[in-house]
């Protein structure tokens, strides 16, 4: 396939390549000024799906997680299941046992 026309006019310069964030629009010093995260981000329809599985009032129905290792399953599901638990206690209900 032969190309017509000059493509060197799409060519981006090296100084546009890049973008540099300006420092005055954080409210902060350090990184350990900032309080951390209370919860996960990123993952909103994997949290929902988590609440709605945490929902099911019914014994026998189990919560199945997959994703690459190292990407949070494991604390995303414990923190849920303790806010689950927390607020479940909070408004006197009890929790299903099977």
């Amino acid at each position: 396939m032969k190309q017509s026309g000059d493509i060197r006019k799409y060519a981006v310069p090296v100084e546009r390549l890049h973008w540099i964030c300006p420092q005055d629009i954080f409210q902060f010093e350090c990184t350990s000024d900032i309080a951390p995260l209370k919860e996960f981000i990123g993952q909103d329809r994997a949290s929902d799906a988590i609440k709605f599985g945490l929902a099911v009032e019914r014994s026998g129905y189990n919560l199945f997680l997959t994703g690459l290792t190292g990407t949070g399953k494991a604390a995303t599901i414990k923190a849920s299941l303790s806010k689950f638990i927390e607020e479940r206690k909070a408004v006197g209900l009890q929790l299903l046992s099977s």
